[in-house]
Protein backbone atom coordinates (compact mmCIF):
# COMPACT_ATOMS: atom_id res chain seq x y z
CA UNK A 1 0.00 0.00 0.00
CA UNK A 2 1.26 3.46 -0.86
CA UNK A 3 0.17 6.53 1.05
CA UNK A 4 0.53 9.93 -0.47
CA UNK A 5 -1.41 12.25 1.76
CA UNK A 6 -0.92 13.35 5.32
CA UNK A 7 -3.20 15.74 7.11
CA UNK A 8 -2.32 17.15 10.48
CA UNK A 9 -5.50 17.82 12.39
CA UNK A 10 -5.81 21.34 13.80
CA UNK A 11 -8.12 23.25 16.09
CA UNK A 12 -10.36 24.27 13.19
CA UNK A 13 -10.85 20.74 11.82
CA UNK A 14 -14.48 19.66 11.75
CA UNK A 15 -16.15 16.31 11.19
CA UNK A 16 -19.81 16.36 10.25
CA UNK A 17 -22.37 14.16 8.57
CA UNK A 18 -24.05 15.86 5.65
CA UNK A 19 -27.60 14.56 5.52
CA UNK A 20 -29.02 13.05 2.40
CA UNK A 21 -30.66 15.54 0.07
CA UNK A 22 -32.23 15.44 -3.38
CA UNK A 23 -28.80 15.53 -5.05
CA UNK A 24 -26.51 13.42 -2.86
CA UNK A 25 -26.50 10.57 -0.40
CA UNK A 26 -25.62 11.14 3.24
CA UNK A 27 -21.85 11.46 3.61
CA UNK A 28 -19.10 12.03 6.17
CA UNK A 29 -17.23 15.30 5.69
CA UNK A 30 -13.98 16.28 7.40
CA UNK A 31 -12.48 19.69 6.70
CA UNK A 32 -10.38 22.59 7.86
CA UNK A 33 -9.31 25.78 6.09
CA UNK A 34 -6.89 23.95 3.78
CA UNK A 35 -8.08 20.37 3.27
CA UNK A 36 -11.22 18.32 3.07
CA UNK A 37 -12.17 14.67 2.76
CA UNK A 38 -15.62 13.34 1.99
CA UNK A 39 -16.53 9.69 2.50
CA UNK A 40 -19.34 8.81 0.13
CA UNK A 41 -21.40 5.64 0.35
CA UNK A 42 -21.13 3.16 -2.50
CA UNK A 43 -23.59 3.47 -5.35
CA UNK A 44 -24.40 -0.25 -5.26
CA UNK A 45 -26.73 -1.04 -2.34
CA UNK A 46 -25.37 -4.60 -2.29
CA UNK A 47 -22.08 -3.20 -0.97
CA UNK A 48 -23.70 -1.26 1.90
CA UNK A 49 -22.77 -4.01 4.42
CA UNK A 50 -19.06 -3.61 3.53
CA UNK A 51 -19.38 0.18 3.77
CA UNK A 52 -21.09 -0.12 7.14
CA UNK A 53 -18.32 -2.43 8.35
CA UNK A 54 -15.70 0.06 7.13
CA UNK A 55 -17.39 2.89 9.06
CA UNK A 56 -17.58 0.73 12.19
CA UNK A 57 -13.87 -0.12 11.83
CA UNK A 58 -13.08 3.57 11.30
CA UNK A 59 -15.01 4.54 14.44
CA UNK A 60 -13.28 1.84 16.48
CA UNK A 61 -9.82 2.86 15.24
CA UNK A 62 -10.58 6.52 15.93
CA UNK A 63 -11.63 5.62 19.49
CA UNK A 64 -8.43 3.63 20.00
CA UNK A 65 -6.32 6.53 18.73
CA UNK A 66 -8.21 8.98 20.96
CA UNK A 67 -7.48 6.74 23.95
CA UNK A 68 -3.76 6.85 23.17
CA UNK A 69 -3.75 10.64 23.35
CA UNK A 70 -6.10 10.87 26.33
CA UNK A 71 -3.86 8.67 28.47
CA UNK A 72 -1.07 10.53 30.24
CA UNK A 73 2.39 9.38 29.18
CA UNK A 74 4.01 6.85 31.45
CA UNK A 75 7.38 8.06 32.76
Amino acid sequence: MTTGTQWQIGADTRVIVHPQDECDAARLFMADASYSVTLMPPTDPETYPQFTKFLEDLAEAASELAAVYQTPEQT
